[in-house]
């Protein structure tokens, strides 16, 4: 009871999610639907035939990464009203124009390639790719991103980092302190985030997602081809992956987690309620469709 209340309070301040009545393994034939959409948010501003490769210039990528981004605001916003606000400091920022610590460290118009970079106390906004290594050292701060990242982002303390693009191969997003995080697009890279956290992509994940104590809350919009690793000990872990993920990747993880909770849109495994409880740990989730 005492573990079922802690989930509850952790689980209820980073996302607002119910406990759930916990359930012993069950399983039918019947496929059960998604409450949700399985569908990513769209950010094509110029439809699904057009991307920011087709710009012919840097300064028309720009522009196209401009507005994208005022997709990515929208679906942000999204989460943050089904939730309990977990994008709380950008929304407001977007609204009033208040920078939490009163300014930008970084303000690139472009693309970001001035690093390696160290600040504390400051918030990042850049209008292009991250190309080059940023360390903010402390601080409650916003990093928002238009582009992709293909360096590595470090924050130290309770940060929103908003990314409009992907996690590029090699590249990785770190943080340690309560954090949330947005992906517009596919994790390819890395993100390791040591604390208590909240990780939306929007894309698919076939990059490692490594997760850290005492709660991390992953909503994977695409697929989970990727690899999930414990930062550190006594943690646990929630998925909402809303299409396709193996059951051998929460077979791996099993043990090395205290619980772990998981809502799976497609799996090679039958729909239904499913608990694997034995001395390496234990697993609940649910499937809704099974890949044959």
């Amino acid at each position: 009871m005492r573990k079922m209340m802690l989930w509850a309070a952790i689980v209820g301040f980073l996302m607002g999610c119910s406990c759930r009545k916990d359930e012993r393994a069950t399983t039918g034939a019947v496929e059960t639907s998604l409450a949700r959409s399985t569908v990513p948010y769209a950010l094509a501003p110029d439809g699904p035939r057009k991307n920011r490769e087709d710009a012919r210039s840097a300064s028309e990528r720009i522009a196209y990464l401009a507005r994208r981004w005022e997709l990515v605001k929208l679906a942000v916003g999204q989460v943050d009203t089904s939730g309990r606000a977990p994008f709380r400091s950008s929304v407001t920022m977007w609204q009033t124009g208040f920078v939490p610590g009163g300014k930008w460290g970084i303000d690139s118009r472009g693309n970001f390639r001035e690093g390696p970079v160290a600040i504390e106390d400051a918030s990042v906004w850049i209008r292009g790719d991250c190309l080059s290594d940023i360390t903010i050292t402390r601080g409650a701060r916003l990093v928002h991103i238009y582009g992709d990242v293909g360096a590595r982002v470090t924050v130290l303390g309770q940060c929103e980092v908003i990314i409009g693009g992907s996690v590029l191969k090699d590249a990785t997003i770190r943080t340690d302190g309560i954090a949330r995080i947005f992906l517009g697009g596919n994790l390819n890279g890395s993100i390791e985030n040591k604390g208590s956290a909240m990780t939306w992509i929007n894309g698919d994940c076939s990059g490692l997602l490594g997760t850290g104590s005492p709660l991390n809350v992953v909503h994977v919009m695409g697929s989970f081809g990727g690899t999930l690793r414990p930062l550190r000990p006594r943690a646990m872990l929630v998925l909402d992956i809303r299409g396709f993920m193996p059951l051998a990747t929460l077979q791996k993880v099993r043990g090395d987690y205290i619980d772990v909770m998981a809502a799976i849109g497609t799996c090679d495994y039958a729909p239904g309620l499913h608990t694997m409880d034995d001395a390496q740990g234990e697993v609940r989730f649910v499937v809704h469709r099974q890949r044959k």
